[in-house]
């Protein structure tokens, strides 16, 4: 289905390209997408303000618009879909305006608008309103209501019970969380540095008590369980055999070279004889020496890995009901590498020498301290990182 969408959007932009604006617009109108016609049509009067072909399309794309989105409104419900219902009216509201300022209709559709949009913010607000109250009374607020209220608060500056109803809904939605940390053994976590990185995401639901903060509302249990540690010794993790033709030299270097005798070819000898030329004789050349030498890279590696898995839960403490809990793993590993070559060492390819050759010049691996501290700081950013997604 996604891949009909795009070859349609496709052949339509090469529809646009190839038809004149009004024809293109029309092609919009037919698919059912008249808002988009109405968009292409207003940019080809901007280019040909005395077309009147084009205005009056414009004109009529735009009423049948308008009346799809008051018919659309008249079906949904400000207490149920407010969402829904501000989308709508601020679509219709916006083609109005558009209407006006290209003429195509007169002021009194301005007069009839603002009349209508009075009424309409008047209606969200109040269903609104009622909505949010029964849920505060009933104790049951949702982030999304929030951000409802905060939306339509924006209709109508002057809507100063439901902004004292989004100060509410914030305030009741708020987690002041007071952490607690169990820990099986090792450095513990560092309740500083989470605050810190809770502090940095700038949520504004979530937040960590403090000595000033209110009392805490929210358990954030944090359980930390003993590391496990994989480990392995040396081992051959690669072989590369290597093949290659290298030019002969002698103990001082020189390239070494054989002398051949080079006989005419009978194509030759024709062609000679064919131009009464001599027949060409047998010569003596000089030919490199080549050599085909191998070898193999072995490639060694050992490693040592930590584990460290976590829980997260939070809790509201004035229900005592579970918000978030969270399982999950910091890791933190340590590998060291190097090869060894066997064979001709003409045959060597300094591209497969990334690594050191020889054990001798590899360090030791990371101790299970320095790991254990590493999978630490990992799991505290988790920590927040996934709490961060689920309170926003």
């Amino acid at each position: 289905m996604r891949r009909l969408t795009s070859m349609i959007a496709l052949l339509l932009g090469l529809v646009a390209c190839r038809h004149a604006p009004l024809d293109t617009a029309k092609l919009y109108s037919v698919r059912g997408d008249d808002l988009l016609a109405v968009e292409y049509l207003v940019y080809a009067i901007d280019d040909e303000p005395e077309n009147e072909e084009l205005r009056a399309e414009a004109a009529l794309i735009l009423e049948r618009a308008r009346w799809q989105l008051r018919n659309d409104l008249a079906k949904l419900s400000e207490a149920r879909s407010p969402g829904a219902v501000i989308a709508k009216w601020r679509a219709l509201q916006d083609l109005s305006l558009l209407s006006v300022g290209y003429g195509f209709a007169s002021d009194v559709l301005e007069t009839d608008r603002m009349s209508e949009e009075a009424r309409a913010r008047a209606k969200i607000l109040e269903a609104t309103q009622e909505t949010l109250d029964a849920r505060l009374a009933r104790g049951q607020p949702q982030p999304a209501d929030l951000r409802l209220c905060r939306e339509v608060a924006s209709l109508d500056q002057e809507a100063r019970p439901l902004t004292r109803t989004c100060d509410r809904l914030s305030q009741e939605l708020m987690m002041i969380a007071a952490i607690a940390i169990e820990q099986a053994r090792g450095t513990p976590l560092n309740v500083g540095r989470i605050e810190n990185l809770v502090s940095a995401k700038r949520l504004e639901l979530f937040q960590v008590a403090r000595a000033q903060s209110p009392t805490p509302n929210v358990a954030w249990k944090i359980e930390v369980e003993s590391a496990e540690v994989d480990e392995q010794d040396w081992h051959i993790v690669d072989r590369r055999p290597v093949r290659s033709w290298v030019e002969r030299r002698d103990a001082e270097g020189n390239l070494v070279k054989r002398t051949v005798t080079q006989y005419p070819t009978e194509q030759e000898i024709s062609d000679a004889e064919a131009k009464g030329l001599p027949v060409p004789q047998p010569k003596q050349v000089e030919k490199q020496v080549w050599d085909e030498v191998s070898g193999e890279y072995f490639f060694f590696q050992k490693f040592r890995e930590l584990r460290l898995p976590y829980q997260s839960e939070l809790t509201d403490l004035r229900t005592s009901r579970t918000i978030y809990g969270h399982h999950g793993v910091a890791m933190a590993n340590s590998t060291r590498d190097y090869f060894q070559f066997r064979g001709d060492p003409r045959a060597r390819v300094r591209e497969f020498e990334t690594v050191p050759e020889g054990r001798r010049m590899v360090q030791s691996l990371e101790s299970e301290e320095l790991l254990f501290n590493r999978a630490l700081a990992s799991a505290e950013r988790q920590l927040v990182e996934e709490l961060a997604g689920k309170v926003e």
